[in-house]
């Protein structure tokens, strides 16, 4: 019994200290629509994804990526979002899960597990019989960067077209100077940053690592081809500047591409406050839905 015991600590011990973790796939019909959580669609244990598919025909998929700014976050928190668009509205969606940024995994590790994750949703819709021929990428913060980032970049060969962005307070210049002002806080992003492009960045080498950043940025995409952006941004945001969102939408302009920014006065990163703007972001994003979805 003592051996039998001790054999089960060790198990647990190493569990604890390999980070193992086992996600069981689940399966639910409801009366119009199917729900799977857990999906894996990669050998890595954050390779996971739910999806709504709706019993209804649709070539339609709404995107969501969790923010955390790269190293935390879930999709679990946009279920009620998934299940209001699927049940009500009648569009396909996922949430997903991706490799937090490191030393081991950067930016274009997630970008690959976003086309991989399409592959998979695409996949699971055919054996439905639904043709996922559209995507709506959409995301808070480090989600909505990635959207923005996949959406501009990958648009030519995504498994699912991206055919337009709702972007939340997403980072989209990396090289924006109101990151780089030398406090507690930039010096957090600028780690994060050097994580991002997997090489050092600091304040006294930004310009050695301009290329690297710019790389990694979604307004250094911006041409005429590039969908529509509708963005949300607190004038007040504290952790990715408001600018960010003022360059992109200057820069989508320019290329005289579809977009609309609306700016929050009162409120931070959260978009804590302007509930008036909260539900014009509401009504905007399904005029989204509807012109570009359908």
């Amino acid at each position: 019994m003592k051996k039998i015991l001790n054999i089960i600590l060790i198990l647990l011990l190493t569990l604890s200290i390999t980070g193992c973790k086992k996600v069981q796939e689940t399966f639910v019909e409801y009366d119009n629509y199917y729900s799977y959580q857990n999906v894996s669609y990669g050998k890595h244990e954050r390779n996971i994804l739910d999806l709504n598919l709706p019993k209804t025909p649709t070539n339609g998929l709404i995107l969501f990526i969790h923010g955390g700014s790269w190293v935390s976050g879930d999709k679990d928190g946009y279920r009620g979002s998934m299940e209001d668009w699927t049940k009500n509205m009648g569009y396909a969606t996922c949430s997903i899960n991706y490799r937090y940024i490191s030393g081991k995994f950067d930016c274009y590790d997630m970008l690959d597990d976003i086309d991989n994750a399409l592959k998979k949703v695409k996949e699971y819709a055919s054996l439905k019989g639904l043709d996922l021929t559209k995507v709506l990428l959409t995301g808070h913060s480090a989600g909505g960067h990635l959207s923005l980032l996949y959406a501009y970049k990958m648009k030519d060969q995504a498994p699912i077209k991206p055919v337009c962005v709702v972007n939340n307070c997403g980072p989209t210049d990396i090289n924006d100077d109101n990151y780089y002002i030398g406090n507690e806080l930039s010096i957090k992003l600028i780690y994060l940053f050097s994580n991002l492009i997997n090489k050092k960045v600091t304040v006294n080498n930004r310009e050695d690592r301009y290329e690297d950043l710019e790389k990694v940025s979604p307004i250094y995409y911006i041409n005429e081809d590039t969908v529509p952006t509708l963005t949300a941004h607190g004038m007040n945001d504290s952790i990715v500047p408001y600018s960010n969102a003022v360059t992109l939408h200057n820069k989508l302009n320019e290329y005289g591409v579809e977009n609309l920014l609306i700016p929050f006065p009162n409120s931070d990163h959260g978009l804590e406050s302007d509930e008036e703007c909260h539900q014009l972001l509401n009504d905007k994003m399904l005029e989204y839905v509807n012109k570009y979805l359908k």
